[in-house]
C-alpha cells in the first residue's frame, strides 16, 4: 500500500532516506541513519535511490528485530498476544519495560497506589470531606474498566493525585483557616467535577474534552496549597479553578465554551508545573512578569466564563461575554508565542522534539481526533481493529519515533513511525494558530520539529512555521 501524503510533503521515502543505506523499516518508507549536512535530492515518492545511483521499489526490507516488512507496513513478526508488541525492539532486547509494553496494566498500579494515598486522608480531612474521599475512590475503581481510554484513564488518575494533595492540606493543622475553608469547598465540586466528566453516558470526545479541563485545573491544587504561592496568585488560582471545574461540573459547555476553558487550563498547567524556587532551573523558567500577565488574562477569561455559562443571563450579556472570551483568547495565545520566544528554542535534536511535541497533541484535546487522522500511517496490521487512542511516543532515532497505541480490541500494539508524515498529519489537526491554546509551552518543541524537518529535508510542516 503507497500512503498519500499531503501536497509540500515531498518525497518523504526519499527525503528521509540517505543513498546507500538499508536502515532499519518504519510505517510507510525505510528511513535513514542521522541527518546528511545537506539535504539528500527529491525523487518520486515510490521509488528509492540505492547505493548505484538506480532506483528501486523493494518489496521486503529487514525489520529491526530481524524480521520483515512488506510495503503495507506490516511486519512478518508483529507480536499478536494482548499488551505486547515487540515489532520495534532492538535486536537483543527484551520486555523489560513493562510500563511501556502494557500501559493498561502500568495504569491499574498507578490507580492502586493512588486509591492507597487518597485512603490515607480519610482519617485527617474533615467530616463533610469524607463522602468526597469515598466518591474519588469510586471514580479510580470506575476508570480500571478496560473499555476506558488510556488518556481518559491517566487524566483521572492524575487529577485524583493532585485532589489527594488538597485534601492533605485540609487535615493539616498548618493551612490557614480560610484556606482550608476554601479547599474544602474546591475538592468537593472538583470531585463532582470529575464524576461528571467520567460520565459514560457523555459522548466520548466530549468526555475527553472535559477530562483535560479537569486534569489541567487540578494540576494547580499543588500550588494552591504550597506556602510559597504568592497570595494574590493563589487568590487567582483559586478562582479560576472553581470556575473551571464548575463549568465541567454543570454540564452546560457548548463546543466553543470547552474550548475556552481548554485554553484556561492549559495556561494555569503550565503555569502551575513551573518552578518557584528552583535556583537551578532559574534561567528556564518563565518571568514573573510573564507568568503574572498570563494568570491575570485567565482571570478576566474567568470572570467573562460565568456569564456565558449563566442560564440566567440575557442572551445579549452571554453573547457579549463570548465575544469578550474570543478577543482575550487571541491575546493569551499571543503571550504564550511571545514568553516562549523569550525563553528560546528548545536545544533538543529533531528526535526528541518530536517525542514532546508529540507527545503533548496526544493528551491533549485533540487526541480523539487523531486515530481518523492518523489511519493510514500506522501498520497495515493495526487497521482491521481500528485505533481507539494514540498515547505515547519515543526518540526511536533523529527520524523516527516509537509510537504505542490501543486498538479497539483494547490490545496495546506499537511500532516505528517516519516523524515527517507523523508530524505532517499532526499540523492538519492542530493547526499553527492553535498550537499554544492546545498544548501550552510545549508547542515550542512543535515549533522546533518543523524548523528542523523544513531546513534538513525540505518537509514543510503545515502552518507550524507561519
Amino acid at each position: 500500500m503507497t500512503l498519500a501524503f499531503p501536497v509540500g510533503l515531498t518525497s518523504t521515502a526519499a527525503v528521509l532516506q540517505a543513498p546507500g543505506t538499508s536502515g532499519t523499516s518504519a510505517v510507510g518508507t525505510t528511513p535513514p541513519p542521522s541527518p546528511p549536512d545537506t539535504p539528500p535530492p527529491a525523487s518520486t515518492p515510490s521509488v528509492a535511490p540505492t547505493p548505484s545511483g538506480t532506483t528501486s521499489t523493494p518489496s521486503v526490507t529487514p525489520t529491526p528485530d530481524g524480521g520483515t516488512s512488506t510495503p503495507d507496513g506490516t511486519s512478518s513478526d508483529e507480536e499478536n498476544t494482548p499488551g505486547t508488541d515487540r515489532s520495534s525492539q532492538p535486536p537483543g532486547s527484551t520486555d523489560t519495560d513493562q510500563g511501556d509494553a502494557d500501559p493498561l496494566a502500568q495504569q491499574r498500579r498507578q490507580i492502586d497506589d493512588t486509591a492507597t494515598r487518597l485512603n490515607g486522608t480519610r482519617d485527617d480531612v474533615p467530616d463533610e470531606l469524607t463522602p468526597t474521599v469515598d466518591e474519588l475512590v469510586t471514580t479510580l475503581e470506575a476508570v480500571k474498566d478496560p473499555g476506558a481510554s488510556l488518556r481518559d484513564r491517566q487524566g483521572v488518575i492524575e487529577s485524583v493525585d493532585h485532589l489527594t494533595t488538597a485534601l492533605r492540606a485540609t487535615g493539616d493543622d498548618a493551612t490557614p483557616p480560610q484556606l482550608r475553608k476554601e479547599l474544602t469547598a474546591l475538592v468537593r465540586q472538583m470531585s463532582s467535577a470529575l464524576k461528571v466528566g467520567y460520565d459514560a453516558q457523555v459522548p466520548a470526545e466530549e468526555r475527553s474534552s472535559d477530562l483535560v479541563i479537569m486534569k489541567n485545573t487540578t494540576s494547580a491544587l499543588d500550588m494552591i496549597c504550597d506556602s510559597r504561592t504568592p497570595a494574590k496568585l493563589r487568590g487567582q488560582l483559586l478562582a479560576i479553578s472553581e470556575g473551571l471545574s464548575g463549568a465541567v461540573a454543570g454540564g452546560r459547555q457548548t463546543a466553543s465554551l470547552r474550548g475556552f476553558e481548554g485554553h484556561m487550563g492549559v495556561v494555569q498547567a503550565d503555569v502551575a508545573a513551573l518552578p518557584q524556587t528552583s535556583p537551578a532551573s532559574a534561567a528556564a523558567a518563565m518571568p514573573p512578569k510573564n507568568r503574572a500577565e498570563l494568570v491575570q488574562l485567565v482571570y478576566e477569561q474567568n470572570e467573562k466564563l460565568r456569564v456565558a455559562r449563566d442560564p440566567e443571563a440575557s442572551s445579549k450579556d452571554r453573547a457579549g461575554a463570548e465575544k469578550d472570551m474570543r478577543d482575550r483568547s487571541a491575546r493569551i495565545s499571543d503571550k504564550q508565542e511571545e514568553t516562549a520566544a523569550a525563553q528560546g528554542r528548545p536545544e533538543d535534536p529533531l528526535g526528541k522534539a518530536a517525542e514532546v511535541c508529540t507527545n503533548a497533541i496526544f493528551v491533549s484535546s485533540a487526541g480523539s481526533e487523531l486515530p481518523e487522522e492518523l489511519k493510514d500511517l500506522v501498520p497495515g496490521s493495526w487497521r482491521p481493529q481500528g485505533i481507539k487512542d494514540f498515547w505515547k511516543s519515543k526518540e526511536k532515532s533523529n527520524t523516527l519515533l516509537d509510537v504505542l497505541a490501543e486498538l479497539r480490541n483494547d490490545k496495546n500494539v506499537h511500532a516505528p513511525i517516519e516523524i515527517a508524515p507523523l508530524v505532517t498529519g499532526l499540523a492538519r489537526v492542530v493547526p499553527g494558530n492553535d498550537l499554544f491554546s492546545t498544548i501550552g509551552e510545549r508547542a515550542s518543541y512543535c515549533q522546533s520539529t518543523a524548523v528542523y524537518l523544513d531546513e534538513d529535508y525540505g518537509v514543510s510542516v503545515g502552518t507550524w512555521l507561519e
